[in-house]
């Protein structure tokens, strides 16, 4: 059996636990394993996710598989353009009706708007609640109230199996990821990127030089190395938390919006769209897109990217239980849980570890 993700926090507590120091799973791998686990700190003092080259030039030090492989491609198309057709893609690939996790931030919105181009509304059904009013309320009185069928977070984790479900989760991945802490921090984003790697935390460049290469187009600067990055090494990470925080969802009933390769293309030939001069100007194409559907010029002026609102307490709960008690995810979406959780029990670990070979047999050796 092969795996598509596994919790790095999972792993790293029972590697503190049986070797009594901090250790993590990047040291398991080679030296070119540990050179990209340099790059996830270069762009993040406290590194979170699974890293994984979707490139395959370097092997995951577990036994992980890559979901989309990535290869360049020229893209034509405008994002717009994308999106509509990975809207009409998921219509005609499934009977169910159509579900979407709506937040009221751009990329669950982005999935909605092109949706609703493509599909019958009857076929759409709309999750939300009152942090997404809040977060976008002239869409919600405009677009869905009593015009699409809704559903609770709580309604729908009870019924999902009826339903094909798309989510926005792996939209950031897009877009380079970027926060706003690490745009405040880097007032220069056109800095060639030789000239500012820190050198006491990055490998050597000849490595990010080769790192560079595998995209199969020209990376000269910061952000261009950082949306680079992301898309290489966290774009499976992100793609399987959709999965891993809902046990028993699989492909055949949902996915996230953007976990398809022709958004990868998008990005790697559009980097100078993905963000301008200023934390407004931040995923313009996609604020363009739902704009021409939703015309708003508040909106488009002023909205930014934010962590969007929390949802109910009660799928809250059911949901962080899922994402601390699921510690890998097998090529087939199968989800395996720490039965233990919020306890890590090493001889439930080794004894797993024994059926499956995830992990190679060193992690075990005091």
């Amino acid at each position: 059996m092969k795996f598509l993700w596994y919790s790095d926090r999972d792993v790293r507590s029972y590697l503190c636990q049986k070797q009594q120091k901090i250790v993590t799973e990047h040291e398991f791998g080679n030296t070119n394993y540990n050179n990209l686990y340099k790059m996830n700190k270069l762009f993040s003092p406290n590194p979170w996710g699974m890293v994984h080259d979707s490139t395959n030039h370097v092997p995951h030090p577990f036994n992980i598989v890559t979901d989309i492989n990535y290869q360049f491609d020229i893209c034509n198309l405008s994002f717009g353009e994308v999106c509509l057709q990975t809207a009409k893609n998921i219509v005609n690939s499934t009977d169910k009706p159509i579900t979407v996790c709506w937040s009221g931030g751009i990329d669950s919105t982005v999935a909605l708007v092109a949706l609703l181009q493509v599909a019958p509304l009857d076929r759409i059904h709309v999750v939300l609640n009152q942090s997404s009013v809040e977060e976008y309320p002239n869409f919600y009185q405009d677009v869905i109230q009593n015009r699409l069928a809704t559903l609770t977070h709580s309604e729908w984790l009870e019924q999902f199996n009826n339903f094909y479900t798309v989510s926005g989760d792996s939209g950031d991945t897009v877009w380079g990821v970027i926060d706003k802490a690490f745009w405040q921090h880097h007032s220069n984003f056109n800095t060639p990127w030789h000239d500012w790697i820190d050198t006491d935390v990055a490998p050597d460049r000849e490595f990010i030089e080769e790192f560079c290469s595998w995209s199969e187009t020209k990376i000269h600067t910061v952000l261009e190395l950082r949306i680079w990055f992301y898309l290489c090494c966290k774009w499976q990470s992100k793609s399987m938390m959709f999965f891993a925080r809902t046990p028993g969802m699989t492909p055949l009933l949902g996915n996230g919006f953007f976990n398809h390769i022709s958004f990868q293309h998008w990005t790697m030939n559009n980097m100078n769209q993905i963000i301008g001069n200023a934390w407004h100007d931040y995923k313009v194409p996609a604020k363009e897109f739902i704009n021409n559907f939703h015309k708003d010029a508040d909106w488009f002026a002023t909205k930014t990217k934010f962590n969007s609102g929390t949802i109910d307490m009660y799928t809250t709960v059911k949901m962080i239980l899922n994402d601390h008690s699921t510690f890998a995810l097998s090529d087939n979406y199968e989800s395996h849980s720490v039965k233990s959780w919020p306890f890590v029990d090493p001889i439930y670990i080794e004894d797993w570890n024994d059926q499956y070979n995830l992990w190679p047999t060193q992690l075990f050796d005091k």
